[in-house]
C-alpha cells in the first residue's frame, strides 16, 4: 500500500492529499536546491547543512515581525507533514507524517545519504547532508499581542 494514501494531514484527521499537493493549512517553500512542505505553526526553521560545512543554510525561517506570527484560532495542529523536495537533478523526496498530540517534538534532524546511493549496492555511503527542521514556531496564541507584551 503507498503511504501517501493513508497519510493523516489535519488535526481533523482528514486523508493527506494526494502526492505533490500541499496538505490543508501547510506550506511549501520554494528554493533553490530544495522545496520544503511543513505547517507554519510547527516550523521555525528548516536547514541542510553539507558534510563538511559548519554553517547550514537556511531553506525556510520564520520572521520575527507581529505579521510572521502564525495564528491558529482552531487551536494547535497535532498532525504534520513535513516533505522534503530535490530539485536540479537532486532525485530526494522524502515525506514524513508526525503525529505529536502531546507537542513534544522540539528538532527533527534527518542525516541524508548520498544521492548517488543505491539500496542495492554492497557499496558503504556515509551521510553527505543533514535536513534539521526546529519547531519554536512563535504562535498565536500564545504570542497574539501585536506590541509583543503578551
Amino acid at each position: 500500500m503507498d503511504d501517501q494514501t493513508t497519510m493523516t494531514a489535519d488535526p481533523n484527521n482528514a486523508p493527506a492529499p494526494a502526492a505533490g499537493t500541499v496538505p490543508p493549512g501547510h506550506r511549501k517553500v520554494e528554493g533553490s536546491d530544495y522545496d520544503i512542505t511543513f505547517h507554519p505553526a510547527f516550523a521555525s526553521a528548516c536547514t541542510v547543512q553539507n558534510k563538511g560545512e559548519t554553517v547550514a543554510r537556511d531553506l525556510y525561517r520564520q520572521g520575527n515581525r507581529p505579521e510572521d506570527v502564525v495564528h491558529c484560532p482552531e487551536g494547535h495542529p497535532k498532525k504534520h507533514v513535513i516533505r522534503l523536495k530535490g530539485k536540479n537533478g537532486n532525485q530526494r523526496d522524502i515525506t514524513i507524517t508526525i503525529d505529536d498530540p502531546s507537542h513534544s517534538l522540539h528538532r527533527i534532524s534527518l542525516a541524508l545519504y548520498d544521492p548517488a546511493r543505491s539500496p542495492l549496492s554492497k557499496q558503504s555511503y556515509d551521510a553527505t547532508e543533514t535536513f534539521t527542521l526546529e519547531n519554536d514556531a512563535k504562535t498565536c496564541p500564545p504570542y497574539c499581542d501585536p506590541e509583543g507584551e503578551e
